[in-house]
């Protein structure tokens, strides 16, 4: 933890890391085409590798959001949509039209287009490209207040409302949901249990005796 900002330096690494994959190798797969798909630069595990990094932003998303609370639940849900949407809703409208116009996502249609900026693809396919992971985060920004609301009871009696509302829909419409939902939502719903539970994880980390002994307890079962 850096103490002057309050910033957690192992996940910005992690965040940083994550970026570079996501940025600097799979979307280039897509955008330069198959000639880049050279023999050293792609291999068999780098799906697999991608979905592990997703996995982590959901994960880390969650547990930085955490922090927020819902004493006085209206105000506080207005301010927690206000500034969740006001980071980055303007660049990613921007970048749905954009994308759409250069044809990008064109072929999904208009219908598309709509939900994309309704950030409502996730549960009315099709999803755009690329895109579709920011439309997910924010349907479960939407989710974060009822789920926080009230502890412990809530947290996990919200989590098999929304992940049970979502398999019905799955069953009920005809084209279902995106079935990423399914891995994503737990990875960021389990960042919102661990990010309550920091206080705890902090004191068992720093106590170095007992990180000794599990690290000993692990070898020992290998």
């Amino acid at each position: 933890m850096n103490k002057e900002n309050n910033r957690i330096i192992y996940l910005d690494v992690a965040r940083s890391i994550a970026v570079l994959w996501i940025v600097g190798y799979w979307h280039l797969r897509v955008y330069c085409g198959r000639d880049y798909l050279t023999p050293g630069v792609s291999f068999p595990s780098d799906e697999w590798i991608t979905k592990v990094i997703l996995g982590l932003f959901m994960f880390i998303s969650g547990f930085l959001i955490s922090k927020y609370t819902f004493d006085n639940f209206k105000n506080d849900c207005i301010f927690f949509y206000k500034k969740r949407l006001s980071r980055f809703y303007l660049l990613y409208a921007i970048s749905v039209i954009l994308l759409y116009i250069m044809g990008y996502n064109s072929l999904f249609g208009r219908f598309s287009l709509l939900t994309s900026l309704t950030m409502t693809s996730t549960y009315l396919l099709p999803q755009p490209r690329t895109l579709w992971f920011f439309s997910m985060i924010a349907s479960f920004y939407i989710f974060t207040p009822f789920i926080l609301k009230k502890l412990p009871y809530s947290l996990f009696f919200s989590f098999f409302i929304i992940y049970g509302g979502s398999t019905i829909l799955m069953l009920l419409l005809s084209k279902g949901i995106d079935t990423r939902f399914f891995w994503c939502f737990p990875l960021y719903f389990g960042g919102l249990c661990t990010g309550r539970m920091k206080n705890v994880l902090d004191s068992l980390t720093s106590n170095k005796v007992l990180v000794y002994y599990i690290i000993l307890f692990i070898q020992n079962k290998n």
